[in-house]
């Protein structure tokens, strides 16, 4: 999915993230989307899949934003939509230089409210309270839809 600027005269690149910096520039056109339309996004994605859950395994959450675009060609409305990425934690930097904003249950009510500027909780979360463990490259295909691609495996070091 992509997010587009509701004031964009074209769709022009896709930006399927959002980094947190980007966040911080009006000019981008995405501030309305960030003060009123945050969902929170359910899922995790890595190159070398890797599954990330709650030390106590408890749900999460990631920040969203989306926009509604208007194609100036056909006038026809679409709803744009991009993760929020911030800076990694200590335990997602050995894999990656950025994470999803990742919301604790406490801060669900706050993200999908009517606060205009959420900021404080586009931060990396605590590598302390996460877990991360390699799985198969069998969850890059949507057909293996089975609980036991979450299983630990073993990787080589070289």
């Amino acid at each position: 999915m992509r997010i587009v600027p509701g004031g964009a005269d074209r769709q022009g690149r896709p930006w399927r993230r959002v980094a947190l910096a980007a966040l911080g520039l009006v000019a981008v056109g995405l501030a309305r989307a960030l003060a009123r339309r945050r969902p929170a996004i359910k899922g995790i994605k890595a190159k070398q899949p890797f599954a990330i859950a709650m030390r106590d395994g408890s749900p999460f959450g990631i920040a969203g934003i989306w926009e509604n675009w208007k194609e100036p060609a056909s006038g026809e409305w679409q709803r744009t939509f991009a993760i929020v990425a911030v800076p990694p934690n200590e335990l997602l930097a050995q894999i990656h230089n950025r994470m999803p904003a990742i919301l604790g249950s406490a801060d669900y009510e706050r993200w999908l409210g009517d606060e205009s500027d959420p900021h404080d909780l586009l931060r990396p979360f605590p590598s302390e309270l996460i877990r991360m463990w390699p799985i198969s490259t069998r969850v890059n295909k949507p057909e293996n839809d089975e609980p036991s691609i979450l299983d630990p495996i073993t990787t080589l070091v070289a």
